[in-house]
């Protein structure tokens, strides 16, 4: 039989495929040897990445761009021994790039970010666009990387960059399609400069300028490093690769940089290399610099309100799920909620806008508006039959105005959305570990997070409020309902709807799952099913094991019915802020997570 194990409930709108996962590599006892013989200070585990596709997740192209600008010499502080911008909160989240060459854009905006929080008074959780750089609102580099590290910066004071809202990374190339009001949404840089190619010199600008970009050319070895202080010890040359600088330690002869390959490489995303690199083949510290926010940099007046979780309630505050029907009388109380950030406070006193078949309504000035916090409304008459839609948004006492919001609901007599239903079809299957898709025939390693998504079509929209059913070995779970702020796929769109398994205590062998929809009507999609295996053990190891699992079985069931009823918990939203919300983070990237509860 197969072995089960607790399935957790999660919502995933991410529609970007990115790279293989990483494979199993017989140059790994080569690259340990290597490091015991060079006397290194690293520990090496299986690749990343697989070897054929290591390059294509670096981004720097050789030879590098002079920069005609020369090195800044600051004055010589006497800095600390050991100081990592880390411990200043002064650097954002660890990301993914995906399997695009845009290391030189991650870079870029994660010392725009940093200089922003250090400089310009903004929470660690800001949030600039990678993809900004990545399209063609940038047209000198993409995905196939970058000639140049000075390049990027000085856009970055010339252009400068949106917020991720504005603008979410997709991992490829893209058109210049930013939100409607972007110009208002602009953060540059104030300065730059460049760093003599010195540990010295690298460590004052860190300390007097905050974390810097860099570049380094990359050996086969760098794939495998796990933990320690890397220095090349084996392989051949795969690239170069940029990355943010954001410590130093003399005590142990080492930097610390920020990668932008996701929180599960490396040590939680970072690494550390000695010194000894910056004259070693690593060549490391090439084409250094730092960005300045102060003063001259510019962001919005204010920081520009954005708004999301779109959400509808009857006049007893109960959740009302798209598509949305109500009687003529129904219509004047029906609630249109929504959440809304605003880092700055200048929302206390703007105004609501709302625009409803043509018509615009006002609201406000509006009161008691924190930093975040939830807001609803509605219309107080009652309108005729038929189809109505419109648009929301907020405007600060600066002027800006945050994202817009679409909303329609359809007023009847009699209300009957299960008329005519169609069920939805479950199109396909897809497998992620770290943002990563998986290729079948699948085998993962125990202790990761493998995430399975469904890619739905849902012809008359009645799957949000639906159900999720899972047959993992125990019999059928209920994961729903389907959050209403999911939405529905009529065509091509690539809505996701889907879990994950926690592999954590898993035990070597293969499982297997069954699964599909039903939606508000009672209609129930295909029946999908799958089977992966979990490495460290031959099929002669699942026999021997099949008993210790049959007496665990009963535990396993419990613990999976306890995760099933918190989610449906989840979804009795008692408030208009909502226990189902997921996790705010960028299309897709691969932004540091919790591992649990809802989540992209």
């Amino acid at each position: 039989m197969f072995r089960r194990v607790t399935l957790v409930f999660v919502i995933l709108l991410m529609i970007a495929v990115w790279a293989t996962g990483a494979a199993a590599d017989d140059d790994l006892e080569k690259v340990r040897r290597a490091i015991t013989e060079n006397n290194a200070a690293w520990k090496a585990a299986e690749a990343f990445f697989h070897p054929d596709e290591f390059g294509s997740h670096l981004g720097i192209n050789k030879p590098l761009e002079l920069d005609l600008l020369e090195p800044k010499i600051d004055p010589p502080l006497d800095i600390p021994t050991n100081f990592d911008w880390r411990d200043q909160s002064a650097v954002t989240n660890v990301r993914s790039q995906g399997q695009c060459g845009s290391c030189w854009a991650f870079a870029a905006v994660g010392a725009l970010e940093s200089a922003a929080i250090r400089e310009g008074g903004y929470p660690r959780s800001i949030d600039l666009s990678e993809q900004y750089l990545v399209s063609d609102c940038y047209s000198q580099y993409d995905c196939n990387g970058s000639y140049s590290v000075w390049e990027p910066a000085q856009f970055l004071v010339t252009q400068g960059t949106v917020d991720e809202a504005c603008m979410p990374y997709v991992a490829h190339n893209s058109a210049c399609d930013r939100c409607g009001n972007w110009s208002s949404r602009l953060y540059t840089a104030n300065s730059r400069g460049t760093v003599s190619q010195n540990v010295e010199s690298i460590k004052q600008a860190l300390y007097q300028h905050g974390p810097l970009i860099t570049a380094m050319d990359v050996y086969s070895d760098f794939n495998y490093y796990d933990e320690g202080v890397y220095s090349q010890s084996w392989g051949s040359y795969e690239g170069g690769h940029a990355i943010l600088i954001v410590g130093y330690n003399d005590s142990g002869q080492y930097f610390t940089c920020k990668n932008s390959w996701g929180s599960y490489w490396g040590e939680s995303g970072y690494f550390r290399i000695a010194y000894s690199q910056v004259n070693g083949s690593v060549s490391f510290g090439q084409d250094t610099q730092w960005l300045s926010f102060d003063e001259g940099g510019t962001q919005p007046t204010g920081h520009a309100p954005t708004i999301d979780y779109l959400r509808y309630y009857d006049d007893d505050d109960e959740l009302v799920y798209p598509p949305v029907y109500v009687t003529p009388a129904q219509s004047a109380t029906l609630s249109i909620a929504f959440d809304y950030d605003d880092s700055d406070g200048n929302l206390d006193g703007g105004m609501l806008y709302a625009e409803l078949d043509g018509d615009t309504y006002t609201l406000g000035p509006l009161t008691d508006m924190g930093a975040s916090g939830a807001l609803g409304f509605y219309f107080d008459f009652e309108m005729t039959t038929g189809g109505h839609d419109g648009n929301l948004y907020v405007v600060d006492t600066a002027g800006n105005e945050s994202n817009v919001l679409p909303f329609e609901f359809t007023v009847q007599t009699n209300p009957q959305p299960c008329a005519g239903n169609t069920a939805p079809h479950i199109q396909s299957t897809h497998y992620f570990v770290e943002s990563i898709e998986l290729q079948t025939p699948l085998e993962v390693q125990p202790g990761v997070m493998l995430e399975i998504r469904f890619e739905y079509e849902d012809d008359q929209c009645n799957l949000p409020g639906g159900d999720l059913m899972i047959d993992a070995g125990g019999g059928w779970q209920n994961l729903g309902p389907n959050p209403f702020y999911l939405g529905c796929s009529t065509d091509d769109s690539g809505l996701y709807w889907g879990f994950y398994f926690d592999l954590e205590d898993a035990s070597p062998g293969s499982y297997a799952f069954e699964a599909y929809f039903t939606d508000i009507c009672g209609s129930a999609s295909n029946h999908v099913d799958g089977v992966f295996s979990v490495s460290g053990a031959g099929d002669d190891d699942d026999d021997d094991n099949d008993d210790d699992n049959d007496d665990n079985d009963d535990n396993d069931a419990s613990d999976d019915d306890d995760d099933a009823s918190d989610d449906d918990d989840a979804s009795d939203d008692d408030d208009a802020g909502g226990n189902n919300k997921p996790n705010q983070s960028s299309g897709e990237r691969d932004d540091e997570e919790d591992g649990g509860g809802c989540g992209l």
